[in-house]
């Protein structure tokens, strides 16, 4: 007789939507990974939604079996998480690290505005005026609000 393990019709629809879920995980790691970094969080959670339901669908139109289909939604869901959160990650480094060059620029700015030797209140208003909307316009994603509180100490 032979003693390998005799494959079962659940064994093989598991390996079928492993499989499948692979495809569908690429497919949300692609679609999310053309985001330009950093990017608000309200606009990250909409292409994540979006992101995850066309890998959902694609996932529905291709698993075998509905009694082995929910393993295999809660794994996608789980991988679908982890990169969502290496987005995440991502995202608020790429927030800071713009948000902290805008500040620092403003804040030389600012100093050097001060240290005129005929200072000049309409070329520090001037000068205060376009570092405020450089900064407001450029600076995006988690790190603004914070960075934001820092710009108005500064001003």
């Amino acid at each position: 007789m032979n003693k390998g393990e005799i494959t079962s019709t659940g064994s093989l629809v598991e390996v079928f939507n492993k499989k499948i879920v692979e495809r569908c995980l690429k497919l949300y790691s692609e679609k999310i990974s053309l985001l330009q970094l950093p990017i608000s969080e309200a606009s990250l959670r909409g292409a994540h939604k979006e992101s995850r339901s066309a890998a959902m669908k694609a996932f529905d139109e291709q698993h075998f079996s509905r009694q082995h289909a929910k393993k295999s939604v809660d794994l996608l869901d789980e991988e679908i998480q982890k990169v969502l959160n290496n987005i995440i990650i991502s995202n608020e480094f790429r927030s800071t690290k713009l948000c902290e060059t805008l500040y620092i620029t403003c804040e030389d700015k600012m100093d050097q505005l001060q240290t005129l030797k005929l200072p000049s209140m309409a070329k520090f208003n001037a000068g205060f005026s376009q570092c405020n909307e450089s900064f407001q316009n450029q600076c995006v994603g988690p790190a603004k609000e914070s960075y934001e509180h820092r710009m108005s100490k500064v001003m």
